[in-house]
C-alpha cells in the first residue's frame, strides 16, 4: 500500500472501532422539552426529559444542567443506561453556564433524586459521573441517590446533597439475573462533596473498592437517637473513608445521641483514616460515640483487616473509637480529646 492508502485505512479501522460520537444535551428551566437540547441555545427543560435522554443516549454523551437553574421532580424516575462504560465510555450527569452563578439545583418533594437502578435480576451496569450539582428535598423523604441492583463505576464529585431521608444509599440488590453480578455497588467513589440535614442517615450501605474522600457530612440523622448516623457502613469490603469531616450526628433533642462513624454486618480492608469527626462541648450524651466498628444485628458479623489511623475524635460523649468482633486491627496515631 502507498502511505496515502495506508492512512486512509487506519483512519477506517480507527472510526470503525471508536464509540459513536459522545453527545452532550443541555437543560435549562427557561427552555423547552420540544428543543432538540443539542445546544445552550436549545435546551430542554424539565429533570424528567433530561433523565429519559440520559438514560437512551451513546456511551460518553453528558446531560448538563444549567447554573442558577431549578428543576423540580415530578414523577418517579430510574436512571439506568447499558450504553455506558467505565473504560472510556462514561454518562455524565453535570453542569454548565456561568460559573458565577449557583450550581443547578435539583429539588425533590418526596422522591428520590438520582435513582439509579433496574427492575428485575440484578444485571451489570454503570460508568456514570454525577458532578457539580445541588440536590434538595424537602420533609426528610426519599434518597438523595440511590443504588440498587449493581450499579458499578461511580464518581460523585462536588455536590450537595441536604434534606433528604438518606444522603446517598448504596444498597442490595433483588435476587437472580447476571451470574456476573455481586449485588453490590464495585469502585465508587463519593468526593468533594457536602452532606447535610438528611433525616436517617447521611451515608448508608456498602459494596467493593468505595473510597469517601474530602466530603463534609453535617446534621445528619436526626429522625431519631441512637440508629441514626452520619455515615452508616455495612457490607463494606476493600473501602476506604479518609479526610471527611462529620459534625453534629444524631442531634435529637439538642444533643449528640449515636454513633458519628458507625460500621456493622461485615468488612474487610476497611480504612478509616485522616478524618476529623466533631461535637460542641456540652451537646452530647452518653449514646454519642466518634467511631464504632461492632456488631448490630442478629445475624453473625465481622471485621477483618481494620486499620483505624490518624483520625481526630472531638468531644464524643462516650467512646471515642470501638472496635469489636475485629480480626487484624490496627488503631494508631489518633487523637482523642474531650474539651469539656
Amino acid at each position: 500500500m502507498t502511505f496515502v492508502i495506508k492512512t486512509i485505512f487506519s483512519l477506517l479501522l480507527l472510526f470503525a472501532s471508536s464509540s459513536p460520537y459522545a453527545q452532550n444535551y443541555y437543560v435549562c428551566d427557561d427552555g423547552s422539552d420540544s428543543n432538540d437540547g443539542l445546544s445552550e441555545s436549545s435546551p430542554f427543560q424539565s429533570y424528567e426529559k433530561a433523565i429519559s435522554v440520559f438514560n437512551s443516549m451513546a456511551d460518553g454523551g453528558s446531560v448538563l444542567f444549567c447554573h442558577g437553574g431549578t428543576f423540580p421532580i415530578t414523577e418517579y424516575s430510574t436512571i439506568a443506561n447499558k450504553n455506558c462504560d467505565a473504560n472510556g465510555g462514561q454518562c455524565t450527569i453535570a453542569d454548565y453556564g456561568d460559573l458565577n452563578n449557583r450550581r443547578p439545583i435539583i429539588h425533590s418533594s418526596g422522591l428520590t433524586a438520582l435513582n439509579f437502578q433496574d427492575g428485575g435480576g440484578p444485571d451489570l451496569d454503570g460508568g456514570y459521573i454525577v458532578k457539580n450539582l445541588i440536590l434538595k428535598s424537602s420533609g426528610g423523604r426519599g434518597d438523595g441517590i440511590f443504588f440498587f441492583n449493581d450499579v458499578d463505576d461511580i464518581t460523585l464529585d462536588n455536590l450537595h446533597i441536604e434534606g433528604f431521608r438518606v444522603g446517598v444509599n448504596s444498597a442490595g440488590g433483588n435476587p437472580g439475573g447476571d451470574p456476573l453480578a455481586n449485588r453490590k455497588q464495585d469502585r465508587l467513589t463519593l468526593k468533594n462533596s457536602v452532606i447535610i440535614n438528611n433525616s436517617a442517615q447521611g451515608w448508608l450501605g456498602g459494596g467493593i473498592n468505595v473510597l469517601i474522600e474530602n466530603n463534609i457530612f453535617e446534621n445528619n440523622g436526626f429522625a431519631e437517637r441512637v440508629f441514626t448516623h452520619n455515615v452508616y457502613l455495612s457490607s463494606a469490603h476493600d473501602f476506604t473513608i479518609k479526610g471527611n469531616t462529620l459534625y453534629k450526628s444524631t442531634h435529637f433533642e439538642g444533643k449528640c445521641q449515636g454513633v458519628s462513624l458507625v460500621v456493622h454486618g461485615t468488612a474487610t480492608n476497611l480504612t478509616i483514616e485522616d478524618n476529623l469527626i466533631k461535637e460542641d462541648v456540652g451537646f452530647v450524651d452518653d449514646n454519642c460515640w466518634g467511631i464504632s466498628v461492632d456488631p448490630g444485628y442478629s445475624s453473625e458479623e465481622s471485621f477483618t483487616n481494620v486499620i483505624i489511623r490518624n483520625n481526630t475524635v472531638l468531644n464524643a460523649g462516650n467512646v471515642g473509637i470501638g472496635c469489636a468482633s475485629c480480626n487484624g486491627v490496627i488503631i494508631e496515631g489518633n487523637n482523642i480529646i474531650d474539651q469539656g
